[in-house]
């Protein structure tokens, strides 16, 4: 999973600089980054870092490998398993913050989708519509190791993002009433 620290840095671009490159279609709350940030990474955590493990540990004890388990936690690597996820993670937070976190996790994970669907694999890996659909897909645009040779590129524009472009107004704005209370 060394794509890991690549989907977190695209989700941090596209969260800090679409609001900068088009205000008036994007606003940027920094309330909601975090959020999206963790959309990113929770597609990989909940499905391909729990079978890493489960392979590792088995080999490790001679144990042998539990196959439905390999299976089950591949759904939440899918679009719709992620939608239950989000779901579910969501309603851990107080009701008026549960849309805000439940949409910003589902998009956060809908561009980790987007970027890994473009990687191409020896045979394709992704089924974007199961469970309707059962059929494999993907666009292979780049290799899954091209990921590692754009972290620079990914880490420079972060770097600038969070350095450069100065918060929203809103930003601004929430952060000045905190401080006169």
């Amino acid at each position: 999973m060394p794509d890991l620290a690549t989907h977190f840095l695209v989700n941090y671009c596209v969260k800090r600089g679409l609001p900068h490159l088009m205000p008036r279609y994007f606003a940027f709350s920094s309330k909601e980054l975090y959020p999206f940030l963790w959309g990113a990474l929770l597609p990989d955590l909940f499905s391909r870092a729990p079978r890493i493990g489960m392979g590792m540990i088995s080999q490790q004890l001679s144990l042998p490998y539990p196959h439905f388990f390999h299976h089950a936690l591949g759904y939440f690597h899918q679009p719709f398993g992620y939608l239950l996820l989000c779901f579910l993670i969501s309603q851990f937070f107080p009701l008026d913050t549960r849309v805000s976190i439940f949409k910003n996790l589902f998009l956060g994970g809908l561009l980790h989708y987007l970027l890994d669907f473009c990687q191409y694999h020896l045979e394709p890996a992704y089924m974007p519509f199961f469970p309707l659909s059962t059929c494999r897909m993907e666009w292979g645009l780049f290799s899954t190791e091209a990921s590692l040779y754009s972290i620079p590129f990914w880490l420079a524009l972060a770097a600038y993002f969070f350095w450069k472009v100065p918060p929203s107004s809103s930003d601004l704005s929430s952060s000045s009433l905190d401080s006169s209370q």
